[in-house]
């Protein structure tokens, strides 16, 4: 049999043993892992997820069952489901599970800071000691945090009989109900339903959550170094953060004009409060 003598025909058979290669040396590194669909070279199990990012894992979980592995280009992702393997996890065996995995697009945004992207676990433990303190202090998890919902629920009734018993989709409603009740313990105070900007929150956070399970998302947590370069769909994940990163610091700068250091209102407050003690033992 002769051998194919055109240079340009060998070099890309070269590069795609090559591809396959690693391909399989990786598969074989994580021999381990929970079992999943078989990845291709490069892509992955990207065909397998399709558009539908959750929708394709609820189907590879009937299939493989509550814990299973998925390809994102050549990085190994576990899925983990269920009531029972999520409180194994998160609850029965915390401890083991503190650190966390790459997820390149929030990563790229959240530069390794915050309590749920960060994997420098001693600023994750300290921001969540903080956290849980300071939120405790405002009352979650105490009567004042029923006081709150139940303020809340309070106009979210009266939200609902404008409809004046006409079909409507409540999760509008809903949705900014949440929100408030998460902006009382945040920032001290709500906002009315038409606000504009409850409506602009909610949107770059449903913006950005749907765009990072997008096929644009999934490919740039799989080539993350060459697509934050490129110019594609991703690119509306980090202006919705942007514009939600803008309008959080907006409110920080109404609580610092205002701050009372010996009488914190809220959340921003006594984080305020807490980055200026820091600051002074350095």
């Amino acid at each position: 049999m002769d051998l194919p003598q055109d240079p340009t025909l060998l070099l890309v058979i070269f590069i795609l043993c090559f591809i396959l290669y690693l391909s399989l040396k990786s598969i074989r590194n994580h021999g381990n892992l929970p079992p999943g669909p078989a990845p291709l070279p490069l892509l992955g199990n990207m065909l397998d997820l399709g558009g539908d990012f959750v929708n394709s894992l609820m189907k590879l979980r009937d299939k493989y069952g509550d814990v299973f592995t998925v390809y994102l280009g050549s990085r190994p992702v576990v899925v983990v489901t269920g009531y029972r393997a999520v409180k194994e996890i998160y609850l029965d065996k915390a401890d083991d599970y503190l650190n966390r995995g790459d997820m390149p697009i929030w990563d790229e945004f959240y530069k390794n800071y915050g309590v749920i992207f960060t994997k420098n676990l001693e600023r994750w433990k300290e921001l969540r000691r903080f956290s849980l303190s300071t939120l405790r202090d405002f009352g979650i998890g105490k009567r004042n945090t029923e006081v709150r919902i139940q303020e809340e629920t309070h106009y979210l009734i009266e939200e609902l009989r404008k409809s004046k018993e006409s079909f409507f989709d409540p999760r509008q409603c809903l949705s900014r109900a949440l929100c408030n009740i998460i902006f009382s313990v945040m920032f001290g105070n709500r906002c009315e339903y038409e606000d504009e900007d409850i409506a602009t929150v909610l949107s770059c956070i449903y913006e950005s959550f749907v765009t990072a399970s997008s096929p644009s998302g999934q490919i740039f947590d799989m080539f993350p170094g060459v697509m934050k370069y490129v110019p594609w769909y991703h690119k509306k994940f980090f202006k919705s953060m942007d514009k939600l990163t803008q309008y959080v610091n907006e409110k920080v700068k109404i609580n610092q004009k205002t701050l009372d250091p010996t009488n914190p209102r809220d959340y921003v407050d006594a984080f305020l409060i807490k980055m200026e003690k820091v600051r002074n033992r350095m």
